[in-house]
């Protein structure tokens, strides 16, 4: 372990042990590491339901650990990262209740014979929308999903 921050680490830490034991994360770093990340709001509305999660005042700089996505923090995508904290938040219960939308999807097509709702015929100018909607949301989350449940 080298450098700027760490070596002033050391330094303090030789004044008053107040400041730690540098030397227990000079070894191994994959045992020692810590990886964080921050979530900033255009508002305070979520910070509640932050406070739920880590059951303490989220402005105090504790850290709040998770457990939803099964791989180290520093192998994820910011995409997992906020997934991890959605999962927190309540956004999985979601699964399974009446807001849940895979159910719906998978009796549509199965009501249909296994035929695709957006294989249906329409008149041109819903054909039109419905094509232009598709290009929108292609390559996204809903696409993905409708896609899975043989909607589209």
């Amino acid at each position: 372990m080298e450098g700027g921050g760490r070596d002033m680490w050391k330094a303090i830490a030789a004044q008053d042990p107040a400041f730690g034991h540098p030397e227990k994360f000079c070894g191994d770093t994959e045992k020692t590491n810590w990886e964080s990340a921050t979530v900033t709001t255009l508002d305070d509305k979520i910070l509640p339901y932050i406070e739920k999660i880590c059951k303490r005042d989220p402005f105090i700089g504790k850290v709040v650990t998770g457990g939803y996505i099964k791989k180290p923090m520093r192998d994820c995508t910011s995409t997992e990262i906020t997934g991890e904290l959605l999962y927190h938040i309540g956004i999985p219960k979601v699964f399974g209740s009446v807001y849940d939308v895979r159910v719906p999807l998978d009796s549509t097509s199965k009501l249909m014979d296994g035929r695709k709702p957006a294989d249906i015929k329409l008149p041109w100018i819903a054909s039109i929308a419905k094509k232009a909607g598709l290009k929108k949301i292609k390559d996204t989350v809903v696409y993905n999903l409708l896609k899975k449940h043989n909607v589209v």
